[in-house]
């Protein structure tokens, strides 16, 4: 499995602005998660959060689960996973 996180930027919202700032782009984010699996190149998961989640929280809140044994490539946000 192959998991990483980008962020996109969007409107500045009306409400609860500092939920959606991302301190490390400067501007309002939401988060995407995607999930691929390295053999067949097919997208597994697609989750959105909030711009100020860490990449790690982000996996949480999505609630995915893997096998003990299923190899997965990440960066280093995801590290403890």
């Amino acid at each position: 499995m192959i998991i990483d996180v980008t962020e996109v930027e969007t409107e500045r919202p009306k409400y609860n602005q500092k939920d959606w700032f991302s301190g490390k782009k400067w501007m309002h984010t939401v988060k995407f998660q995607t999930v691929i699996n390295a053999n067949t190149n097919e997208i597994l998961n697609i989750f959105s959060d909030i711009g100020k989640n860490h990449d790690f929280k982000t996996f949480k809140n999505s609630k995915l689960k893997f096998l003990p044994e299923t190899i997965i490539l990440a960066d280093k946000g995801y590290q403890g996973l």
